[in-house]
């Protein structure tokens, strides 16, 4: 299934993302930095399904935020600043590529949960996950709440056992 989208006139057509293919994309795009991490797995698959329903908003509405995980130019420059001579790839990343390449966003959206000092929440813990999201990620001023990211992972990536 395929789902439009407008940015400034222009009509895109995203297509459904699986739980699969993200978790692939994580992986291509984390494991060559040594970013990848058990816990940054269900972090980042969560992250996806609240912030752009796993990938088919792809520009925020009413916002400047772009890509799967709808990062903000001033974040994505601020983590290309911090991050850039650690991991040089990142300094060639482009904020107008973040809607389109998801492995490009993945990485930024590593990166972001790695300037926190806090530990990664457990994999398992679907909660903890939610609480981190909201406190490091969509911060106090966002819309997000724990309660929409359960929903929204329930409904994109499953149901943790």
């Amino acid at each position: 299934m395929a789902l439009w989208f407008c940015d400034r006139g222009r009509s895109h057509v995203v297509a459904d993302m699986t739980r699969g293919e993200l978790i692939e994309i994580i992986h291509e795009a984390l494991e060559p930095l040594k970013l990848y991490s058990d816990r940054v797995l269900p972090l980042l698959l969560g992250t996806c399904a609240v912030e752009s329903s796993f990938g088919r908003l792809r520009v925020q509405l009413g916002g400047p935020a772009r890509g799967i995980y709808q990062m903000e130019p001033a974040t994505f420059r601020w983590l290309s600043t911090k991050y850039g001579k650690r991991y040089p790839s990142v300094s060639e990343y482009s904020f107008a590529d973040q809607q389109t390449d998801d492995h490009q966003a993945t990485v930024m959206a590593r990166l972001c949960y790695l300037a926190v000092p806090e530990q990664l929440p457990p994999a398992d813990d679907l909660h903890a996950q939610a609480d981190y999201w909201k406190r490091h990620y969509n911060t106090f001023l966002g819309a997000g709440t724990v309660e929409k990211y359960l929903k929204a992972y329930r409904l994109h990536v499953g149901d943790v056992s």
